[in-house]
């Protein structure tokens, strides 16, 4: 038992400040603190619990309390590896991605591995063959169904639902659709490109043709007005009515869709380009340059 005693105001304030820094050292490291404040009658027992103090409080009673605090342990350092190609327009994006990153996240060591954009594919798949795939990767967008039935991709679904911070809302819903795979999340995206029709209004002007609108067809007003836009001298073409890359994305996303089709099933399980509509499409863009001699690109 402890016998009942009784202190001045001045030495209780100095016990109260022993105890207060022995309550900050406590942070540092796991350990048992005591401390001891004047009660009126005698205690029974010592009660153990866990406290946080946030201030230093005069007391007019005694007791002897055992504090327990945890202290989380340093997270452990690792490295991980970033591939990407090289793009010197957007290094400065990336840079301060980096910056912020070692900011957020100082237990991290960010390796970047950089690589020309004409062998970069090829080294992600030689890297994914040799089972030594980096952590972290860009892709683009055609090639995500190839690195998913893989299985090199891991599901981001579980990290964004525990996630407090991390809202899909805050991305085009678009972009996220398609960042998704039986129902899962496998990749977030990083940037975009928004594909549209782009007229010149002083050629338009010129030949007296009304713009575009939003109800154009593609097999229709659009084919038109290449054709009346074209101008041919002799065997040269001097002006050409329009401009479509056969091979990029003006017609993936853009043109397939006008024609009712698409590259992948809903399921993103099944390719589609050998459907009649998908076929069309095809078939449209080729003619653009092949039959009605009005596309640039070839």
């Amino acid at each position: 038992m402890l016998e009942r005693s009784r202190l001045s105001r001045r030495h209780l304030l100095r016990v109260l400040a022993v105890g207060g820094a022995s309550a900050a050292l406590a942070s540092c490291a796991p350990q048992v603190v005591k401390e001891t404040v004047v009660v009126e009658k005698e205690v029974q027992q010592v009660i153990k619990e866990t406290v946080v103090v946030k201030e230093a409080v005069e007391v007019e009673k005694e007791v002897t309390r055992v504090v327990e605090k945890q202290v989380q342990a340093p997270a452990e350092q690792v490295t991980l590896r970033w591939a990407r190609h090289i793009n010197l327009q957007e290094q400065p994006v990336y840079t301060y991605m980096e910056e912020d990153f070692a900011v957020r996240y100082p237990n991290v060591d960010l390796v970047v591995d950089e690589v020309p954009w004409a062998d970069y594919f090829q080294k992600l798949l030689t890297q994914t063959a040799g089972g030594n795939p980096p952590d972290l990767m860009w892709v683009g967008s055609l090639w995500i169904p190839q690195f998913w039935a893989k299985g090199v991709v891991r599901n981001l679904s579980p990290y964004i639902d525990a996630s407090a911070s991390f809202n899909v809302d805050d991305y085009f819903p678009r972009w996220m659709d398609y960042m998704m795979w039986g129902g899962s999340y496998y990749y977030l995206p990083t940037r975009g490109a928004t594909i549209g029709l782009y007229y010149n209004k002083n050629l338009f002007d010129e030949a007296g043709m009304e713009y575009p609108t939003e109800n154009w067809q593609y097999a229709a007003e659009f084919l038109e007005a290449a054709q009346k836009l074209t101008k041919k001298e002799g065997a040269r073409t001097a002006q050409w009515g329009c401009y479509v890359n056969p091979l990029g994305q003006d017609v993936w996303f853009n043109i397939f869709p006008s024609f009712d089709s698409s590259i992948l099933s809903e399921d993103n399980c099944t390719c589609t380009l050998d459907q009649p509509n998908a076929i069309e499409a095809f078939q449209f863009v080729a003619d653009l340059a092949l039959e009605h001699g009005v596309n640039q690109a070839r």
